[in-house]
């Protein structure tokens, strides 16, 4: 596939134009396109890459000399390690490095990273980064090229940063992360359509979704609390209790108990790719997710046969009062791309969240979600995942 990364940097994008071995120079350079002389960055570039560097020891580099050509200088900084990183990986792996202009993907990402290839905790400046990359994003808007949003953590770095147009957004922790996030979307198959109960989807996907992003990436979470709000009130004692006519008022209350406990629950919801589409087409946002919204019954998500799905989550009705803590289980954080999971996450009224499923699912299997509130009451949310068989 034709792959273009972008490296936004405080002075404008860049893109990586050309990379390639440099068998006979004594190190690796970089430079621009208009410009013989290597620029400030190659020293570390050469460190990053060269034997028994971070890079090389990560990726098992073939070579360890390299020209690196870029389309607009990099003076300072190393937020750029992380897209060349990427870019490293992907050629390995028999991409093409383009322009975005001939691109079939296009990568924006940014951010440093460690010895150990984690992003380094830092201010990466990112409202101002896609502010100007506007134009870029403009011309890609037009074009038949997907794009994908690589944020860096901590989720705090990319708090109110707002993605362009249709763009898919993730939070990622590590060079590993990222990885995983572009291999899932070069590999997902297609996936059938699913009936059933469709509603309007709300455009939120991978790790971003944790933070409250202007892309409308929100937060995940969980806990649940068992409200009852519609108590008898001070009846009687049972000896001078006479029976009324009409309903029972102990039914009623019991009744009340049971759907103030059923509107608290948070609902599951589904993401299937259309008829005639990919879930890598939904998950890049060319195409809209057709969506179904269950309730549990005895905290259970009894879904049935699903048309293999793209991701799923849970929402939190908009009455609800609280603001609640989730965990998944094992079952479910292997089945989830590695860059959407958190040890836990937060839920508050009117949010959701949905996680990218790692390819298609091919066979059944049950997970669950234990949901806690601040006073520390816990339930668990289980689904019985069922796949279709024709």
């Amino acid at each position: 596939m034709r792959v273009a990364i972008i490296i936004p940097t405080t002075g404008g994008p860049s893109q990586i134009l050309r990379l390639q071995p440099l068998r006979k120079a004594p190190c690796s350079l970089v430079f621009t396109q208009d410009d013989y002389k290597p620029i400030e960055i190659s020293a570390r570039y050469n460190d990053f890459v060269t034997a028994g560097g971070p890079l090389s020891r990560a990726l098992d580099l073939p070579e360890t000399r390299f020209e690196l050509r870029l389309s607009r200088k990099i003076e300072s900084g190393r937020s750029w390690e992380l897209p060349v990183a990427l870019a490293h990986w992907l050629q390995m792996d028999g991409h093409e490095i383009v322009a975005a202009e001939s691109a079939e993907l296009v990568i924006w990402s940014t951010g440093a990273l460690n010895s150990d290839m984690q992003i380094i905790a830092q201010d990466y400046h990112l409202a101002t980064k896609l502010a100007l990359s506007d134009t870029i994003f403009a011309r890609l808007a037009s074009a038949d090229a997907q794009a994908v949003m690589l944020l860096p953590a901590p989720l705090e770095s990319a708090l109110g940063t707002p993605a362009p147009g249709d763009m898919k957004s993730h939070v990622i922790g590590s060079l590993r992360d990222g990885m995983d996030v572009i291999r899932h979307l070069l590999s997902v198959e297609h996936i059938q359509p699913v009936t059933g109960n469709d509603t309007t989807p709300k455009q939120i996907y991978g790790r971003a979704s944790a933070i409250a992003l202007g892309i409308g990436l929100v937060a995940i979470s969980g806990l649940f609390w068992v409200r009852n709000d519609a108590g008898p009130g001070d009846a009687a004692p049972l000896a001078q209790a006479t029976i009324p006519d009409g309903p029972d008022p102990v039914a009623q209350a019991q009744q009340a108990e049971l759907t103030s406990r059923t509107a608290t629950l948070p609902e599951l919801v589904i993401h299937h790719a259309p008829d005639g589409a990919t879930c890598r087409a939904v998950l890049f946002g060319g195409r809209e997710p057709r969506v179904s919204v269950h309730s549990a019954h005895d905290d259970v998500f009894d879904t049935g046969a699903l048309d293999r799905p793209c991701a799923l989550g849970l929402r939190l009705d908009e009455a609800a009062e609280d603001r609640y803590t989730l965990q998944m289980d094992d079952a479910l954080r292997a089945r989830i791309l590695t860059s959407d999971f958190r040890p836990d996450y937060t839920l508050a009224a009117g949010q959701e969240i949905v996680l990218t499923l790692r390819g298609s699912v091919d066979a059944d299997f049950d997970y669950s979600w234990v949901l806690k509130t601040p006073d520390g009451d816990i339930t668990t949310l289980s689904h019985r995942v069922r796949v279709k068989t024709e």
